[in-house]
């Protein structure tokens, strides 16, 4: 991430390079992201989003400075536009699932958004920034940081969506290292890993995925059972264990796993979460955002306040 973020624009020393790298960087920004990565959601009305939204804002803001630094002032400026209308729609997406009843729609926005926060904190960060710029980023640095703090920026999108991220997502979103040691999930697109915690019907698949044995799924179910071991206080490999076992169509797979790992499904924690149904568990979540945002909820006074 430094190496884009930072190295190659600050050491970008021609107008004319500055230029065609900024080229493609724009042409960067339409690529199909399916193929790469599962984390997205669509909107309707403003497109696709994730968090390699928030990997180009933190790569269009040094671009930006970069522009500057070497008088392209025009440059600058559409790179600036770019990034702000970025966030913009980003905010209209998170006020628009806020006003309807797919909460968990919501929570998973919210990680989106504290994540492209993030981003853009990290592209500010990684350039020295002229005097007068700084009068323009305070409008979109630490949009995900200090969420109970008042907050007017973007009619106070971003606060909204650090709480619930802060309450109802953040413990799931670890780096993911022990699903590195599963090399079978590299395999094939199909496997690339959608928004936690949310992931039984992706452990459904793994277990009917066409393209792979027995032995393999075997191997699959053994790797996410143990990084249950490797992190704790987390839901995701739970629901994709819950989700592989519901749903595969081998019913004697428990009997291929090595002894101590089957033992382990056995044990109260891991029975508990696993034969939670993911409507259930998806009701437990979404207990936690109404706490978290009572406006969104119809038992609370503040739901009915909410448009005053």
């Amino acid at each position: 991430d430094t190496k884009i973020r930072r190295h190659i624009w600050h050491y970008a020393s021609a107008p004319g390079i500055i230029e065609k790298m900024a080229d493609l960087f724009f042409a960067a920004t339409k690529w199909n992201r399916r193929t790469v990565q599962a984390r997205e959601l669509d909107d309707q009305t403003e497109g696709p989003i994730s968090g390699l939204d928030g990997e180009w804002l933190s790569v269009g803001i040094p671009a930006l400075l970069a522009a500057e630094k070497h008088g392209l002032n025009e440059l600058a400026e559409k790179l600036w536009a770019w990034v702000f209308k970025e966030v913009e729609r980003e905010a209209r997406i998170f006020a628009r699932s806020l006003a309807g009843d797919d909460h968990v729609r919501t929570m998973k926005l919210s990680a989106i958004l504290c994540h492209n926060a993030g981003d853009i904190d990290q592209g500010i960060d990684s350039f020295a920034a002229p005097p007068h710029w700084h009068a323009r980023f305070k409008d979109i640095i630490h949009l995900a940081k200090a969420p109970e703090q008042e907050d007017p920026r973007f009619a106070g999108i971003f606060k909204q969506a650090s709480l619930i991220y802060k309450h109802c997502m953040s413990r799931e979103y670890h780096r993911n290292y022990p699903l590195r040691e599963i090399n079978l999930l590299r395999s094939h697109e199909d496997f690339a890993l959608p928004l936690s915690p949310f992931l039984d019907d992706w452990g459904s698949m793994l277990a009917n995925h066409d393209s792979l044995s027995l032995e393999q799924k075997t191997e699959i179910l053994g790797g996410l059972i143990h990084a249950c071991d490797v992190v704790d206080n987390q839901d995701a490999y739970y629901r994709a264990i819950s989700g592989f076992l519901r749903h595969s169509p081998h019913s004697d797979i428990i009997h291929h796993l090595p002894v101590n790992v089957a033992q382990r499904l056995q044990e109260k924690k891991m029975r508990e979460q696993i034969d939670l149904e993911p409507e259930a568990f998806a009701e437990i979540k979404t207990k936690q955002l109404l706490k978290v945002v009572p406006e969104l909820n119809p038992d609370s006074v503040q739901y009915y306040l909410r448009d005053e």
